[in-house]
């Protein structure tokens, strides 16, 4: 029995045969060479017709599709390289007040647990104390006015 770098080499062999490698295979190992020459102009048929002379015997369907196929599994981000130095993310603190800074005049957005609201009710609540609602609509603020003159 051969030891198993003789077969690896054996096999490597091979794999540069192209009577023994699948059709898929070879589009594989020409792709570069296919997508220079379709961003060059050629037309996917006269491609085609060059691989046909040097015996890939192909069809214009399937090598359409199998240039589909190669083109969807072939990876389209380069991974990055990990940074040479640590980096260390500090948070922006400035402007944010914390609870011990709160002035004692200013209410706290507390709202009581046992009031029993939806996470929702509580914002709407919270926000009722800042926001005064107003309509953008022109007309329906002149009605208003009107209406309050009156």
């Amino acid at each position: 029995m051969e030891n198993d770098e003789a077969i690896a080499a054996r096999l490597l062999v091979r794999a540069k045969e192209p009577e023994q490698r699948s059709k898929s295979g070879r589009l594989r190992t020409l792709l570069p060479a296919i997508e220079a020459s379709i961003a060059a102009g050629l037309s996917l048929e006269v491609i085609l017709a060059e691989l046909n002379s040097q015996g890939l015997d192909m069809q214009i369907g399937s090598f359409k599709s199998t240039l589909y196929r190669i083109r969807q599994k072939k990876p389209t981000s380069i991974p990055l390289p990990a940074p040479a130095l640590p980096v260390t993310l500090t948070p922006k603190t400035e402007g944010i007040i914390a609870p011990s800074e709160q002035h004692a005049d200013e209410p706290a957005d507390v709202i009581e647990e046992s009031d029993n609201l939806t996470p929702k009710q509580r914002r709407e609540k919270i926000a009722d104390k800042y926001v005064t609602p107003q309509s953008s609509n022109s007309l329906l603020n002149k009605f208003n006015k009107k209406e309050t003159k009156q």
